[in-house]
């Protein structure tokens, strides 16, 4: 137990002797977590504490038990709990459920690689985006509050108050965020190249390579609701009303969660993300947010999306915390009446052969992005989660969301009756007829026809290699300490190299 003690004591001595006090500047609460006894429900926290009798304290202080030391981090046991809790309810399990051997280890070097990761980019001058870390930290409180039923259970299973725990949450997030910006950069100029995407599915056996689902292509042709001036007076005279209403004091949360269009946003009462407005956004929407001042209610802003209410919450490094109402045109049953009538009838014209797909939907459709090409839709979602090698016109039929039932219906070359549908970006209602133009069946996947899936798993191998041959390189060159008894175990990196000897 003294040796404990001993060992202890020059550990901690050791830290704030490496310029500790950056993380403590970062958080101001990694010394209170130093400091404080804690406790989760069912365990001990400090199994092997040391109790000091202060001179300036009128009651003992515990220090919290240190598992391992990572150049000028340390991770505490408190750490290791918490970071338990939050990996369960990640994972949707139980807080008090109890974790294999195998899980706690994980955890464990996952916190060992978050502390070298994140002592390398402070060394490296990495930047974190602070602004976006204050949205989070509310997201994953109520993420917690949500599981666990109420805000004191959270407060019982962490052991601390709400506001202690956002302290805590928001320098763990700080810490990941330092993490993912060098595990980024340590891999931000490979390449990959077509020989070596060849090479390495020669490698895959049979039941790595993936089946891919069945797909299919198909272009539409789209009647969009009125925008003449007095559909567009009817929407704005509903916004003045809520506009006036929240003037007069009515909760803006309260009316955007009865009234937005934009239905991801009102269930949080119309809060958006920390933005930079550089051009992402709609022009008329980042023109009125960049003139406003903390507190201020716009006027009706009109976007390509409808209309909308906007509140200029906070600016935070160049980031912009907005809430908006959002409010869209709509087609009345006069309007969607009339669009059925005439796409039945450019439908009918289709299939007697008097007109072609492609030059009716340039003569009649309403959709200014595909009517030029003939009504080719492209798959947004896989171009946004691929970029430019993932712009493809193939849909799975999980993602054809609105227009999934006309489209099992049809075979390739079929033209479609008119069907109510919404589009994909603005989620305005619409009325389209739509033409299969492909049908592609399910199939493993192969280098011919899918070979950005082979480019993807390669890439993803040669990333995964580089960062091993790093983290490795790094421990080697790194002071690292991981205390007894949590060094008895076989983590994937060899973390008790650089403490040989000592």
């Amino acid at each position: 137990m003294k040796n404990m003690i001993n060992k202890t004591i020059i550990l901690l001595a050791f830290c704030l002797m490496n310029n500790i006090a950056f993380a403590q500047n970062s958080t101001k609460n990694v010394s209170e977590v130093a400091i404080k006894q804690s406790k989760l429900e069912g365990s001990r926290l400090v199994t092997d504490s040391l109790k000091l009798d202060s001179l300036v304290l009128s009651e003992p202080i515990i220090i919290d038990e240190v598992v391992a030391v990572v150049g000028t981090r340390m991770v505490l046991l408190s750490d290791f709990m918490s970071k338990q809790i939050m990996w369960k309810q990640q994972n949707g399990l139980d807080p008090k459920s109890i974790l294999s051997e195998d899980e706690k280890k994980d955890i464990l070097e996952q916190l060992l690689a978050q502390k070298l990761l994140a002592v390398t980019a402070i060394a490296d001058s990495l930047e974190v985006n602070e602004a976006s870390i204050f949205g989070r930290v509310e997201m994953r409180i109520a993420e917690l509050t949500m599981q666990l039923g109420s805000t004191k259970a959270v407060e019982d299973t962490f052991n601390a108050d709400i506001h202690q725990l956002r302290e805590k949450i928001s320098y763990q997030l700080f810490e990941e965020e330092l993490a993912t910006s060098m595990k980024r950069k340590i891999v931000e100029n490979l390449v990959i190249t077509p020989f070596e995407v060849k090479k390495h599915a020669k490698t895959l056996s049979e039941e790595e390579i993936e089946i891919i689902p069945r797909q299919v292509t198909y272009s539409h042709i789209v009647k969009r609701p009125s925008t003449d001036y007095h559909a567009k007076l009817a929407v704005k005279a509903d916004l003045l009303e809520i506009r006036k209403r929240i003037l007069n004091g009515e909760s803006f949360s309260g009316l955007a969660r009865l009234y937005s269009d934009d239905k991801q946003s009102a269930s949080r009462g119309g809060e958006m993300d920390y933005l930079f407005l550089n051009g992402s956004l709609a022009q008329n929407f980042e023109n009125a947010v960049k003139s406003m001042n903390i507190g201020n209610l716009s006027n009706i802003i009109e976007t390509e999306f409808g209309f909308h209410l906007i509140e200029l919450m906070d600016i935070r490094n160049n980031q912009y915390k907005v809430r908006h109402i959002l409010m869209r045109l709509e087609m009345n049953d006069e309007e969607l009446q009339a669009a059925f009538m005439q796409l039945d009838s450019i439908s009918t014209e289709i299939k007697d052969n008097k007109i072609t797909f492609a030059d009716a939907a340039k003569k009649f459709s309403d959709d200014e992005k595909t009517k030029d090409n003939g009504g080719v839709i492209l798959n947004l979602a896989s171009a946004m989660k691929m970029g430019v090698k993932g712009q493809t016109t193939k849909f799975y039929l999980d993602e054809l969301e609105y227009d999934s039932y006309m489209v099992n219906k049809l075979k390739v070359g079929d033209v479609s009756e008119a069907f109510v549908s919404y589009d994909l970006v603005s989620r305005d209602k619409i009325c389209k007829i739509i033409m299969i133009t492909g049908d592609f069946p399910e199939h493993r996947a192969n280098l011919t026809d899918d070979n950005h899936i082979f480019e993807s798993i390669a890439f993803d191998q040669k990333r995964s290699d580089a960062f091993d041959v790093w983290m490795n390189d790094k421990i080697k060159l790194s002071y690292v300490k991981v205390m007894e008894p949590y060094c008895n175990t076989k983590f994937k990196y060899n973390w008790i190299v650089s403490q040989k000897g000592q």
